[in-house]
């Protein structure tokens, strides 16, 4: 697939992905995150700069949600 199809699918599925704050689950950070995709700092930093992977920035820091990552897992069908 194009690098282009492979993003808008990516930035579909974390619209697709948010949730209300009640239903977000623990907070989570840049390493966790990228443990938990399997997927290195530098590339989830990449997608959130893209707006492609579901992130909350608060001043200089980055919040993941795991119920929402667990979600952006499912509809991008990443392997475990």
């Amino acid at each position: 697939m194009k690098a282009c199809v492979i993003a808008a699918m990516r930035a579909d599925a974390t619209r697709k992905c948010r949730l209300p704050l009640g239903e977000r689950g623990r907070e989570m950070t840049l390493e966790e995150a990228a443990d938990y995709l399997r997927m290195k700092k530098g590339t989830i930093q990449n997608w959130i700069s893209c707006k492609e992977v579901p992130a909350y920035k608060f001043m200089r820091h980055v919040v993941f949600f795991e119920n929402e990552l667990k979600r952006y897992k499912d509809l991008m069908m990443v392997p475990n």
